[in-house]
């Protein structure tokens, strides 16, 4: 099982004025909150495979012009996984505050 989060657990240090996705020709980015010169971005995958390391990495290429042209001061990543998360990717998550939201975390259990 991944790291997951009791429902209401997850906070944010800024107010999302805007919430949604974000895409262009090149990329797209499931999960965008902006507001206050922060970001949080995320991608999610429904995949039966726990999440890994590439992911964060992918996410983090594809999002790394927006977060250049936007200028944010503040950016944390998330990702969102049915099957959980690799031990590598928690890890890692763990020393960059990458969250990571497990399917019974969504699920409030």
């Amino acid at each position: 099982r991944g790291q997951g989060y009791p429902a209401g657990a997850i906070r944010l240090d800024f107010t999302p004025s805007t919430v949604g996705r974000w895409w262009n020709r090149q990329a797209e980015i499931d999960v965008a909150a902006f507001g206050e010169g922060a970001a949080l971005l995320g991608e999610c995958k429904w995949s039966s495979r726990p999440v890994g390391v590439n992911v964060l990495d992918d996410l983090v290429r594809k999002a790394q012009p927006l977060v250049e042209e936007q200028g944010w001061r503040r950016v944390r990543y998330a990702l969102f996984s049915r099957s959980g998360f690799t031990e590598a990717l928690q890890k890692r998550a763990q020393a960059e505050r990458v969250l990571l939201v497990d399917l019974q975390a969504l699920a409030g259990v």
